[in-house]
């Protein structure tokens, strides 16, 4: 149904059932219904696949369930992290390539991960948020590592510095460090900004002596 239904109410609905389904059973729906290229000429569709895709985010089932206001089965509760599962369906490469993909999906998908360290930054320094934004701060470096190609990885980049705009990019785990760095490495001296985010001395020297 995902990869051939023609009626919009049906694919809304679909897009609408996926978000309540717990995670092994929604990324088995999902892959089709972003590949469908076809989609992007509604105006509301690819934003319920994109909401379909986010209640798939949570680190853990019982997240998800204060999430979605949707009680989530005893069963369902003992499983793997929704996160997990999310993450490992975009080990398909074909996904990357659709355009719901690019133009929906990717880049909201690496802000939400990103955004979500910021606010478990936010709660404090209790053991719980430290572990939520590590959580989360590691969800981005897994995206980094699936994406394909440069332009893919270019694509997530440019959604976690949105996410992290007005706040310092620093203390992070060394798998999205080292991409951050190698990002800032290619584009040159040309982001000053973003070298001083990230705690680099010589660029906060580099400000000052401009001002």
């Amino acid at each position: 149904m995902a990869a051939t239904e023609k009626s919009v109410d049906v694919l809304s609905q679909l897009a609408s059932t996926i978000k309540r389904l717990p995670a092994p059973q929604a990324v088995q729906i999902l892959p089709p219904l972003v590949q469908r290229d076809d989609l992007m000429t509604d105006p509301h569709i690819p934003l319920l696949v994109w909401w379909a895709v986010e209640a798939q985010c949570a680190a853990n089932p019982a997240q998800a369930s204060q999430q979605l206001a949707v009680a989530i089965p005893e069963a369902a509760r003992s499983q793997d992290s929704p996160r997990d599962d999310l993450l490992t369906m975009w080990e398909a490469d074909p996904l990357w390539r659709s355009s719901l993909s690019q133009q929906i999906l990717l880049k909201r998908l690496m802000q939400r991960f990103a955004l979500e360290s910021l606010v478990a930054e936010e709660h404090g320094e209790d053991a719980s948020s430290k572990q939520q934004r590590q959580d989360s701060l590691m969800a981005c470096a897994r995206l980094l590592e699936l994406a394909p190609t440069p332009e893919d990885s270019e694509l997530l980049m440019q959604g976690f510095l949105e996410a992290y705009e007005g706040h310092s990019i620093t203390d992070l785990p060394e798998q999205l460090a080292q991409p951050i760095k190698q990002y800032r490495e290619s584009i040159g001296n040309s982001d000053l900004i973003l070298s001083m985010k990230l705690g680099d001395e010589k660029a906060v020297q580099q400000a000052l002596a401009v001002i």
